[in-house]
């Protein structure tokens, strides 16, 4: 208790940031401002104010208005703030559907987020069994040695995805991770085929998972369920049988999201 009251001590607090963050507040209930009302809004010099600003539009938080020396809240503040939002509503649309694979199956279950180019556990549902694989909630992992990555990889627009795919080399963890390109995007199309994805001890030898995507109302990857287990455990016979239950189980979260698969 006391060390984590230590790193909330307002000796941890950077001034600057907090600045920054009272500029973007003081367009609550405003379209636009200009710099002499920000900084009469945040009571800080307009020089100052002006610096803040800049940064802000450099990074997208804010916008020029079409008025000049006005302002406005950017798009991408909008766009974190969806992707925080659509976390929140997709974590608790898929508790129950976790809960149900767990219990039909016995194997741990997870969920991801898609985030900067990497795969977010946000929930992850302890297996059943004695010797069970986990995931720990808030771990990154990348696209092409997880079946929640590859799911969702499947899943994104090619542009994007070649994006993603020429972005670094593709890290090796285990013999049998994917690591050629040509061959990765052979999978992803099987992958967009049968609907789930498979990784086969790829990340983490002994451990095999199935997973599938999540789409959102405009068909926007959302995130990706996935069961894992030691490989003995989940068998090459119940790979289908799991593989369409996992695909069942995104196919219903994603209709709550909003998302309606062409007919």
């Amino acid at each position: 208790m006391g060390d984590e009251a230590d790193r909330t001590a307002p000796r941890y607090t950077i001034a600057v940031v907090g600045k920054a963050i009272d500029v973007l507040e003081a367009f609550d209930g405003e379209e636009t401002l200009t710099l002499s009302e920000l900084a009469r809004k945040v009571g800080q010099p307009k020089p100052s104010v002006f610096r803040l600003v800049a940064t802000l539009v450099d990074r997208g938080f804010l916008e020029p208005d079409e008025q000049p020396d006005r302002y406005r809240l950017g798009l991408h503040l909008a766009e974190v703030a969806r992707s925080a939002l659509a976390r929140l509503t997709l974590r608790k649309l898929a508790r129950p559907y976790l809960r149900q694979l767990r219990d039909d199956f016995g194997y741990s279950v997870n969920l991801a987020a898609v985030t900067r180019g990497n795969v977010l556990f946000v929930d992850v549902l302890p297996g059943l069994h004695a010797i069970r694989m986990e995931t720990e909630p808030g771990s990154r992992v990348e696209l092409h040695a997880t079946a929640s990555g590859k799911a969702i990889a499947a899943h994104l627009p090619d542009a994007e995805l070649e994006r993603r795919l020429s972005n670094g080399e593709l890290r090796q963890f285990t013999p049998r991770t994917i690591t050629n390109r040509s061959m990765l995007r052979e999978e992803l199309e099987r992958i967009r085929v049968e609907g789930y994805a498979v990784d086969d001890e790829e990340r983490e030898p002994g451990a095999r998972c199935i997973g599938a995507a999540i789409r959102s109302i405009d068909g926007i990857v959302e995130g990706a369920i996935s069961i894992s287990s030691v490989s003995a455990r989940l068998s090459d016979e119940l790979v289908p049988r799991v593989g369409d239950a996992v695909r069942a189980v995104c196919d219903r979260i994603s209709e709550g999201l909003g998302y309606r698969a062409a007919p």
